[in-house]
C-alpha cells in the first residue's frame, strides 16, 4: 500500500505540470492500475490483520470509509482549497499528502519488522 501511495502521491504530482490533454489522458491511464492494484492491496492487507470472526466486516467497513467519508471529506475540502487557492494546488496537496501517508506506511512496516526481529 506503500508503494502505491508513492506512485499514486507522484501522479497527482506529475498532473500539476501536464499542459495538455493528451498528455493528462495518457496518464490518466495510470489511474485504472494504480487504484485497481490499491483496491486488491487493502482487502489483502484486511484480510492478514483482522480477526477472523470480523473479517467480513471490515472488509465491508474499508469501501464504506473509502467511498463514502473519504469522498464527503475529500470533495468538501478539495472544494475549499480551490476556491482559496486553485486546482494546481489542490493537486500538489494531495501528492503531499500521498507521499506523507506513504512514508507512514513505509516506516511502519520497518518498525515491525525489526520488532519481529527482537
Amino acid at each position: 500500500i506503500a508503494n502505491l501511495l508513492g506512485i499514486q502521491s507522484l501522479r497527482l504530482l506529475a498532473y500539476t505540470f501536464l499542459t495538455t490533454a493528451p498528455q493528462i489522458l495518457i496518464l490518466q491511464l495510470s489511474h485504472g492500475l494504480t487504484f485497481g492494484l490499491y483496491l486488491a492491496a487493502t482487502v489483502e492487507y484486511i484480510h492478514r490483520i483482522a480477526p477472523p470472526e470480523h473479517r467480513s466486516f471490515f472488509q465491508a467497513l474499508a469501501p464504506s470509509v473509502y467511498f463514502g467519508l473519504g469522498s464527503i471529506a475529500g470533495s468538501w475540502l478539495g472544494g475549499i482549497v480551490i476556491e482559496a487557492y486553485s486546482v494546481l494546488w489542490l493537486y500538489r496537496g494531495a501528492a503531499l499528502l500521498a507521499a506523507f501517508g506513504a512514508g507512514i506506511l513505509f516506516f511502519e512496516n520497518i518498525y515491525n519488522r525489526v520488532a519481529k526481529m527482537t
